[in-house]
């Protein structure tokens, strides 16, 4: 402090800090658990101006203990303990209590009757002054170790355990973060399918939820943290709270069995969690629970669902769909839902009939089941019950007829928590009684037969899957609502699922012409088991869900809207839009974006379908369009009850002829990029690549004539070409070539090929189709080449990693299976002449790509001939030509998902200006990402004025050696500059060029890496700038290519058998 004084340059308290922040580090450092000092803390959702200036966390649980005030030297320690700020930092963050500090002089001060009072009793000083503190002086004959004790005694004191965590959002991040530390012990212990097979068997035979790798330990430690969470919630005694009791406190029988299970003694050594446990319980330890419950007890809980699980671990949180509905949502469905079952089917008091039903199959934190539960309280109220009796009747439906499933063990104990709590609130108890949400998979069991296995492994779980069969096949459920699981565990591997499904898929393929369909999401196997809930077992009723719109209008889900239509009697569809990429509304935001969190991304739609006693014919569809903030979409929901639930909204003609869609507007469900071809196969792939190819066709026209040239025995092949000698899987050399021998294969001119080896990045290949010489020759592209003058085509991954990985390549030469990532598709444009190649070779080849001039499914020809009244030869190559300039749309690829499990999706546009426009817009792409297709102005003539600057490059002689990773990237990136040597190299490349990426790589580095074992040669230099033009050529399309992508989105070219009518708003109902 002295040298700091002394420089005459400090402030008076900030300049400080670091010291102080040596003193604290190292009283912390003797602290058990220890102490970490804070400087500056900073939290998002406060102004650091009302922050203290240190804290002192503990590292075990990472909870700020206690918080320290400092003021500069020369102010007096009693003004600093009467300052308001530093009370509210006793109250709001250091349960009480609060560290005060002038640099020389320390004290606790406390809470005490509603004032911040100093301890002075206990003030540690170690200066006679601020003159003297920061002169260096220290009190004359000052006992050091003393006033060291006594500092030490100061944070002993501070950080005793108390209530300095107030908010949900604190305690569901700092428990967020251990479990991510105990996940990580489990992971790091050993193979977790082996030391949790008990568990993980009981849970997939009982649940029918396989849970493996990433999803398993994950909902372990959730179920883990959430069960001492719960106990600790519940107890009476909060002094000797220990996680060891929370499997024992637990009033749901089933949940507790699973927490002891996960709480054996044998997996706490093995993965060492004991310290990991204890860190949750000093977090508990730490929070204030009198006034965490105020905050939990309202809207805070939903900070313990989707928050911490984007914590904790998002791609468990992606991966289950898990989504906190805000509660305006369900509470706008349950109105719906009362509504209906009072206008459409005669039930006086709808939800408060005591013979009505409620079903949430997919419970999650409780959302919707509290929503019918305060809907049930203020009809009540409202008829005249006092609010004692209005409540009993809530608890008592809760126990009977308000029912919840959920197959998720922790949001299934944070439900019973959350409708406990809230019954209490009430002015109610369910006392010893269960309430009826249950552990279970709701897309099983609803036959008689159904029964789960491996009940001897749990017998609490036997229990609970008993209780929800009763609701799956007995109970007279009326009203089946809530917010299904987007994606999750379950993937139709149960015979009964298969079963229920199949009517729909055989469908979509037999009426419908479908090549596939989409109906695997799990929000769709949640509205055909709600159908089946109500049309085939109570035979009337209510469905409302919220979920993805793609349904209400895409293409793939005619048979899904079809059943709505045909067995219930009316529908209505709430389409809130909000998807992130829609940009045709300035301001639409998905109506789950909350304060908390940004929610689900995707459009959104509400749809709810009613069917009568009385059903007969086809329902009528009643749209209504939302768009807006999120709020305002919300606020729009709630405004309906009570009197506007059938005003606003149009009727649509949902037909066969119009494929039933329940709305115009795009849905983004396009087809996929092998919906429009017969034929794609994979890449060559050659693993011989010293063998088989070459860059220029010289070289390799003399190795392949030595190659098939019998007169050369083996060595002396190899002594020239050694390439062939290395021996690989499922290749031993010599016995390869005897094998071509026996079989008469010679050297054909014929076979030496263009090869796509890397994006932008040709070679020459030696295309042998027979005995493994390459190691995959994809003998039945073969003559999609050998028979085809000007073959064309698109290269895409089927299931893209990266988000660099979706934009397929346009290539007239062959592709390798590694051209694009992770491995490529091959789709060629023409088909060859069969007849003509086995004429010429009097080998029989088979193909796959039917009849036609093209390999443009003849649905597509026929409609695009249609629309551009051309020959089909014409109309086949104007879609393929199209599709590359749509997939080179900037915001097409934006929407695009990072990892996707199939080909990519691509609209075309319907009118013929479009349409025309995109076919050409690809035939000028397809030249510019061909390097043997010269460009004028570009390549080659008069250079465009934008290009002539791009990738100029100092002219040096021979070659340049280059720095780089072989096969991975090269060249040094310096402003606009690609450098090979210190000052030399090419200049003025923009970052739109250098960052261009196609099918998983970027273009520029990926292309130069592969010279870095031979150098830069002249010719080099010159390719590589003639690459960047081509590259900045294709950049200046990408506005026209979306303009063509907006026009598909909105008017999208469908097959005949597709097209027909779209179903048009008539006047509204």
């Amino acid at each position: 402090m002295r040298a700091i004084h002394q420089t005459g340059k400090g402030t008076a308290e900030t300049s400080y800090y670091p010291a102080l922040n040596g003193l604290f580090d190292a009283l912390g450092n003797e602290m058990t658990p220890k102490l970490q000092p804070v400087s500056q803390l900073s939290d998002p959702t406060v102004d650091d101006r009302f922050l203290p200036d240190f804290g002192l966390i503990e590292k075990q649980s990472q909870a700020l203990v206690l918080p320290v005030e400092v003021k500069p030297a020369d102010v007096k320690l009693e003004r600093v303990a009467s300052a308001a700020r530093t009370a509210d930092y006793a109250r709001n963050y250091g349960g009480g209590l609060v560290l005060i500090t002038n640099l020389w002089q320390f004290a606790l001060a406390r809470i005490v009757d509603g004032n911040l009072v100093e301890d002075v009793s206990r003030r540690v000083t170690i200066a006679d002054s601020a003159t003297d503190l920061l002169d260096g002086k220290l009190i004359e004959d000052i006992d050091l170790a003393r006033t060291w004790s006594d500092l030490r005694m100061l944070l002993i004191d501070g950080g005793v355990p108390r209530g300095s965590i107030k908010t949900p959002k604190q305690v569901a991040g700092l428990l967020a973060y251990h479990a991510r530390n105990m996940r990580d012990a489990i992971e790091a212990a050993g193979n977790p399918d082996e030391m949790l097979l008990t568990l993980r068997t009981a849970l997939s035979e009982g649940l029918q939820i396989d849970l493996e790798g990433e999803h398993l330990v994950p909902t372990v430690v959730q179920t883990l943290v959430y069960g001492a969470f719960a106990a600790w919630l519940e107890t009476d005694d909060l002094e000797h709270f220990g996680w060891m009791q929370s499997s024992y406190r637990l009033t749901v029988p089933v949940f507790a069995e699973i927490l002891h299970q996960a709480l054996r003694p044998q997996l706490l050594k093995q993965c060492d969690l004991t310290p990991h446990l204890q860190n949750v319980e000093r977090v508990l330890r730490w929070t204030d629970r009198d006034a965490f419950t105020v905050a939990f007890d309202g809207a805070a809980i939903q900070y313990f669902y989707e928050p911490f699980l984007s914590e904790f671990d998002a791609v468990l949180r992606q991966d289950l769909g898990v989504w906190y509905t805000p509660r305006e949502i369900a509470d706008y469905q349950v109105a719906r839902a009362h509504h209906h079952l009072v206008e459409e089917l005669g039930i006086a008091e709808g939800l408060a009939d005591r013979n009505v039903y409620l079903l949430d199959p997919a419970a999650g934190t409780g959302t919707y089941l509290i929503a019918a539960c305060d809907f049930l309280v203020k009809y009540h109220i409202d008829n005249g019950e006092p609010q004692s009796v209005a409540a009993q009747r809530a608890l008592e439906a809760l126990l009977a007829r308000f029912i919840g499933f959920e197959v998720l063990p922790a949001a299934f104990i944070i439900c019973h928590l959350h409708l406990t709590r809230h019954l209490h609130q009430l002015g109610t108890n369910p006392g010893p009684n269960r309430l009826r949400v249950y552990l279970t998979n709701s897309l099983t069991g609803w036959k008689k037969d159904a029964g789960a296995q491996g009940f001897t492994l749990f017998p609490e779980l036997e229990e609970e899957l008993r209780d929800a069969a009763v609701a799956k096949q007995s109970d007279p459920v009326l009203v089946v609502l809530g917010n299904p699981p987007w994606f999750g565990y379950s993937t139709a591997t149960t015979e009964e699922e298969r079963e229920m499904m199949a009517e729909w898929s055989r469908e979509s393929f037999a009426t419908w012409n479908l090549r596939k369909h989409r109906l695997n999401d799990l929000y769709v196997r949640f509205w055909r088991v709600a159908i089946h809930r109500i049309v085939t077992l109570t035979q009337h009723g209510v469905v409302s869900f919220i979920t993805n719109r793609k349904w209400i209008g895409g293409r793939s889900y005619p048979a899904m809207r079809a059943t709505l239509v045909k067995e219930f009697d009316g529908i209505w569809v709430d389409d809130l839009h909000g998807g992130t990429h829609d940009r045709s509304t300035a301001i639409d935001q998905s109506i789950f974006t909350t304060a908390i969190a940004e929610g689900i991304t995707v459009g959104t739609a509400v749809v709810t379908a009613v069917r009568t006693k009385s059903h007969s014919s086809d329902g009528l569809v009643h749209l209504a369009d939302y768009r807006g903030t999120a709020s305002e979409k919300r606020q729009s929901l709630i405004s309906r009850y009570p009197a506007g639930l059938n005003d606003g909204y149009t009727t649509v003609t949902a037909t066969k002829e119009t494929r039933y869609r329940f709305t115009v507007a795009p849905t983004g469900d396009y087809p996929a990029l092998d919906e429009y071809f017969a034929y794609f196969n994979s890449g060559v792939q050659p693993v011989r690549d010293e063998a088989v190819i070459a860059i220029d066709r010289t070289t390799l026209h003399k190795r392949m004539q030595d190659y098939y040239d019998s007169d050369l025995d083996f060595d002396k092949l190899l002594a020239a070409h050694p390439g062939f000698g290395v021996s690989r899987a499922r290749y031993r050399p010599e016995e390869v070539r005897k094998a071509l021998a026996r079989i008469g294969a010679v050297f054909e001119d014929s076979r030496l090929v263009r090869y796509h080896f890397r994006p932008f990045d040709l070679r020459w290949m030696y295309w042998e189709t027979e005995k493994r010489l390459l190691n995959e020759s994809r003998r039945e592209l073969y003559p999609y080449w050998r028979a085809v003058d000007g073959q064309i085509s698109l290269v895409a991954a089927q299931t893209p990693r990266r988000v660099t990985g979706i934009r397929p390549l346009p290539s007239r030469a062959i592709a390798s299976f590694e051209s694009v990532d992770p491995n490529a598709r091959v789709f060629p444009l023409y088909r060859p002449d069969i007849d003509k190649l086995q004429e010429e070779t009097g080998k029989i080849f088979d193909t796959a790509a039917g009849s036609g001039a093209t390999s443009v499914l003849p649905a597509w020809v026929k409609r695009t001939a249609s629309v551009l009244n051309c020959d089909e030869k014409t109309a086949g190559e104007s879609v393929f030509f199209a599709l590359v300039a749509i997939t080179n749309s900037p915001t097409w690829l934006d929407e695009q998902p990072v990892e996707s499990d199939d080909f990519a999706q691509v609209p075309l546009p319907s009118s013929a200006t479009a349409l025309a426009s995109a076919a050409d817009l690809g035939r000028q792409l397809t030249d510019l990402f061909d390097p043997d297709t010269p460009v004028v102005g570009v390549t080659h003539g008069k250079i465009r004025e934008d290009l002539r600057e791009i990738a100029t490059f100092d002219l040096v002689t021979g070659t340049v050696g280059l720095a780089g990773r072989h096969a991975v990237n090269a060249g040094t990136r310096s402003g606009e500059s690609v450098l090979w040597s210190a000052d030399k190299g090419w200049h003025n490349i923009p970052d739109e060029v250098w960052s261009f990426s196609i099918g998983g790589f970027q273009v520029l580095p990926k292309w130069l890496s592969y010279r870095t074992n031979t150098g830069v040669s002249e010719v080099d230099r010159e390719l590589f700038r003639i690459l960047c033009r081509r590259i900045a050529a294709i950049r200046s399309l990408e506005n026209s290519c979306d303009d063509i992508y907006r026009e598909a989105q909105i008017n999208m070219l469908m097959p005949d058998d597709e097209t027909d009518a779209l179903p048009q708003p008539a006047e509204p109902a």
